[in-house]
């Protein structure tokens, strides 16, 4: 499975200290998903699937945790939902799957 997302965002960032600040955002937008070749096998009759890319909207909703080291550095830690339920077509039927995504960010950030 292979999934590219073009997403809009409105993210707000708000101080706890000086140097902890709690963020939170949401987005939406376009996810296409790959669906890889596969042979399905259901009640012994084999399916053979193509690959095929489906297309829905996507939205997502993080929030994080980013402390200040200096003034243009940081530490960031973060959890971000993207959810999606793309359709695909095939000669035999239409089906679509939900998808959930969750991602666990962290890492250095530099800000000029």
């Amino acid at each position: 499975w292979n999934s590219t997302a073009i997403l809009a965002a409105a993210k707000t960032s708000q101080a706890i200290t000086q140097d902890l600040y709690v963020e939170i955002e949401g987005n939406a937008g376009i996810m296409f998903m790959e669906f890889p070749a596969a042979d399905i096998i259901i009640g012994g009759i084999t399916i053979n699937r193509e690959p095929d890319t489906g297309t829905a909207f996507a939205f997502g909703l993080g929030a994080g945790l980013k402390y200040y080291l200096a003034d243009d550095f940081a530490l960031k830690f973060g959890l971000h939902y993207v959810g999606e339920e793309p359709s695909y077509t095939t000669s035999l039927s239409e089906f679509s799957q939900r998808v959930d995504i969750l991602l666990l960010n962290w890492g250095i950030l530099f800000e000029l």
